[in-house]
């Protein structure tokens, strides 16, 4: 009798441009997505992710497979984060230029009883599996 081993990766679907070049380099090692427990609990599980640039779209290409190395809320409100408690360095990795910019996608991309809400948002920290070798 065969046995299948079942392999459960959970797709990231990346839209600022840039992040490709930004996750392949090493600059981008982190996303910050919706609070979703069920979800988070799923990728915890196997840890194995695929990042990829505009999904659904028809420019959607894989960035590349990664490992989730952390997922921890952040507790508060986004906006907050943003002005008090991440780090240049941190607005940065996320890929962007400033504060300014870096509110300004999460603005445009969510209500405003969204961003108003606490424990909304995670942070997950992921690293890009080193490509096989004898892969094209």
């Amino acid at each position: 009798m065969r046995r299948w081993k079942v392999f459960c990766v959970t797709a990231i679907n990346f839209t600022l441009e840039g992040s490709t070049q930004m996750i392949l380099s090493g600059r981008k090692n982190s996303t910050i997505r919706k609070h979703n427990p069920e979800r988070e609990e799923q990728i915890l599980k196997t840890r194995n992710l695929e990042l990829f640039w505009k999904q659904r779209t028809p420019e959607c290409e894989k960035i590349a497979d990664a490992v989730c190395l952390d997922i921890r809320v952040l507790e508060g409100r986004i906006l907050t984060w943003i002005d008090q408690i991440f780090t240049d360095k941190d607005v940065y990795r996320e890929g962007f230029d400033s504060r300014a910019a870096m509110k300004k996608f999460f603005v445009d991309h969510y209500t405003q009883e969204e961003l108003a809400t606490e424990d909304f948002f995670s942070f997950y920290t992921f690293m890009v599996k080193p490509e096989e070798s004898g892969q094209p």
